[in-house]
């Protein structure tokens, strides 16, 4: 459930390098500007503007100067134990106000939007509950850059029955495995499925107790078991068929009587700079240096609190805020940023918001500009530490929320 208070500002100490404090001369700088950046904006004038980001049952956009509908759209399907622990949950796609009808079809575009919706604006709306998401993909989706961004920080993705059991999928999956991504089987039907051919690959299996005899049941369980494979029983619809899987001994259950999908509504972050984005992957082609890739993505405040979500999903929330820039870029594990580029480039040049990183920027810009001056020039380490101080807050998506309650 949404509760702006939950955010909290996070500080850095380098803009460029190694984390450099800043200096006093600058503190009354920043503060100033940080101020003028955070809290210049007037209090909402009527409590009908304030209610849509109230808590509820469901995240809801505010509707006014930033346009109807700006929203993110996704889903949740818990998997629990025996005892009534969510221990994963699918991630499913739901069509929102920002994406474009002619790309909905698509399978790659649907994974995509799937996760950068849960990921990204779910994560910064303190709507993605914790755990590990299981992120289904078919063979165009596997083959894709999307399919990297999947690790055991973010889940397991899921090979569907409707996935074809091919020479390129198998080579595509062993490759995947040996990169550390994680996967569950699903569509098995009897002990001799070719399905699994899958299983040296996976930890986990599927088994629909609505669609699977109880003779082929059984068998299908020591088969799992005798793989190696954990059983995830699906399709439990009554105490009836909770109580069948008891007798198996599985353990992780799925289905209407353990729980109905959560359908999520949360805020859309600001439009990235499809330009910005398509400079920063040709950078990443050219293995050109995490400092100056830096350089172009200071460009797009978007993109800046983009990947500073990121950076807490694949750290976990453990690891230390980055220092700079460039260590954010170096923060990300290998292959995953240049996968969120084109995931980003799919989902998140929409438009919407676009005044608001204009507005961050020209705040930057002019608090460099003091502080530049208040230090005389004399040290450009300490201006860059504090310079992406004040970016990093003003990238925050505490701010950002905090700009959709109280527009300018």
């Amino acid at each position: 459930m949404y509760d702006p208070s939950t955010f909290r500002l996070s500080s850095a100490s380098s803009f460029s390098g190694a984390a450099v404090a800043p200096v006093p001369a600058l503190e009354g700088v920043f503060d100033g500007a940080l101020d003028s950046a955070l809290d210049s904006t007037p209090p909402p004038q009527s409590p009908a503007v304030d209610s849509a980001l109230q808590p509820t049952g469901r995240i809801t956009s505010r509707p006014g100067p930033l346009g109807q509908g700006a929203e993110r759209r996704f889903a949740l399907l818990d998997i629990a134990d025996d005892h009534g622990r969510v221990h994963s949950r699918d991630l499913l796609f739901r069509r929102d106000s920002m994406l474009p009808a002619s790309d909905d079809g698509e399978s790659v575009t649907r994974v995509c939007c799937a996760l950068a919706n849960a990921l990204l604006e779910g994560y910064a709306a303190n709507s993605l509950p914790t755990g590990e998401l299981m992120v289904p993909m078919d063979e165009a989706a596997l083959s894709a850059p999307v399919a990297r961004v999947v690790t055991p920080a973010v889940g397991v993705i899921l090979l569907p029955a409707s996935l074809p059991v091919t020479t390129q999928v198998l080579m595509r999956v062993a490759q995947l495995r040996s990169l550390g991504i994680r996967f569950s089987m699903d569509g098995v039907s009897g002990v001799d499925d070719p399905r699994w051919l899958l299983s040296p690959y996976a930890d986990s299996v599927r088994l629909h107790l609505d669609r699977t005899p109880s003779d082929v049941l059984n068998a299908l369980v020591a088969r799992a078991d005798a793989e190696g494979l954990e059983v995830i029983g699906c399709g439990v619809q009554s105490m009836m068929g909770y109580r069948r899987l008891e007798h198996l001994v599985v353990t992780r259950l799925q289905g209407p009587v353990i729980a109905a999908p959560l359908e999520l509504i949360v805020p859309a972050l600001p439009t990235c700079d499809p330009a910005v984005l398509r400079r920063i992957q040709l950078l990443q082609a050219n293995h050109v240096s995490a400092q100056a890739t830096a350089v172009a993505l200071s460009a797009d405040p978007a993109l800046v609190m983009r990947l500073l979500l990121l950076h807490r999903v694949y750290g976990g929330g453990r690891q230390e805020d980055p220092g700079s820039l460039a260590a954010l870029v170096k923060s990300l594990p290998p292959g995953v940023l240049t996968a969120w580029l084109d995931i980003l480039q799919r989902t998140a040049c929409h438009g919407h918001h676009a005044g608001w990183s204009k507005a961050v920027r020209d705040q930057v810009e002019v608090y460099q500009r003091a502080a530049l001056r208040s230090s005389d020039a004399q040290d450009r380490e300490a201006v860059d530490a504090s310079v992406w101080l004040f970016m990093r807050r003003l990238c925050s998506p505490a701010h950002y929320l905090k700009t959709l309650r109280y527009p300018a």
